[in-house]
């Protein structure tokens, strides 16, 4: 991935088999890896993404959202799984779903499992 911005930024790299892409280190605050399949179901040998996953992700925003003036998502097609992930983050820190479901086709199995985790945690 050929990205370089001047600001701090963070990444969020979602893969299916854990061979992730370089990304450049240049002002970059943050790396979150996780390695899922773009499956809304129980398949078995394709992993959806994990309850830990989600909080994994959480975790990250909670750790990089006031540092960074950029959050780059990117998944293998950047169709699904990444833009349920950005309009899941964008749903929660800035009150809309930022155009991901117009645009995109964002992995409805991935954005509830957000929503609910991050639920689950404003109750603990």
């Amino acid at each position: 991935m050929d990205f370089k911005c001047s600001e701090p930024w963070a990444v969020i790299s979602v893969v299916s088999d854990g061979s992730h892409p370089k990304l450049s280190a240049d002002n970059r605050v943050g790396l979150l890896r996780l390695a899922f399949w773009d499956v809304d179901d129980v398949i078995p040998y394709r992993p959806r993404m994990t309850e830990d996953q989600s909080i994994e992700v959480w975790k990250f925003i909670d750790e990089v959202w006031d540092k960074i003036s950029t959050l780059v998502v990117h998944c293998e097609g950047g169709i699904s799984r990444s833009s349920a992930i950005a309009a899941a983050i964008s749903k929660i820190k800035l009150g809309h779903e930022g155009g991901f479901f117009r645009t995109h086709i964002p992995n409805r199995y991935v954005y509830s499992t957000l929503l609910r985790v991050n639920e689950n945690r404003k109750k603990q």
